[in-house]
């Protein structure tokens, strides 16, 4: 009887699970589709005609939702955030604003955010290395003045593999 009901709880647990994936992913197809002009409009208005989603790329919010990388065609990457990126567009905006005081934030290209509200897609950017003791210092002294901007703003959870270098060098 106790191993019968133990059972019926685990079936119940992993039904609600299952039923949360199908409704983040469908939520997440629905999105993209709506999107999709704004993510690649090179397309203009056509389908593409190849998606690949790697889904579960952070921790999970509102009922197993998590950013997942989206590529389509094999050519334009996108990651679906699903929480609103305020943060994201005004560290943009304040980059943008500074770029012609300050030479920290001359050469930084963030990511370009599509703000939906309670969602929305940020550009993937190419990784890159760092080939000189020159472009270190100017690393650490950009990723200084970026992360000093970020505390600013208020942000978090900007740390470790969080901020990268990018195919010129420059911390993203």
């Amino acid at each position: 009887q106790g191993l019968r009901v133990a059972q019926q709880i685990w079936w119940e647990i992993l039904c609600g699970s299952l039923r949360k994936v199908h409704d983040a992913l469908t939520e997440l197809t629905e999105r993209a589709s709506t999107d999709l002009d704004c993510l690649c409009p090179t397309l203009s208005g056509t389908s593409p005609t190849e998606a690949a989603a790697t889904p579960w790329l952070s921790d999970n919010h509102n009922g197993n939702r998590s950013t997942t990388r989206v590529e389509f065609n094999q050519s334009e990457v996108w990651y679906y955030k699903p929480r609103p990126l305020d943060m994201e567009v005004a560290l943009s905006d304040a980059v943008d604003l500074l770029r012609d005081g300050l030479p920290e934030f001359k050469a930084l290209q963030l990511p370009r955010n599509v703000a939906r509200g309670e969602y929305g897609w940020s550009s993937a950017i190419v990784a890159g290395e760092i080939k000189s003791e020159e472009e270190e210092r100017n690393y650490f002294r950009q990723s200084g003045a970026l992360l000093a901007l970020i505390r600013t703003l208020g942000g978090m959870d900007f740390f470790s593999e969080n901020i990268i270098a990018d195919r010129n060098g420059h911390p993203v």
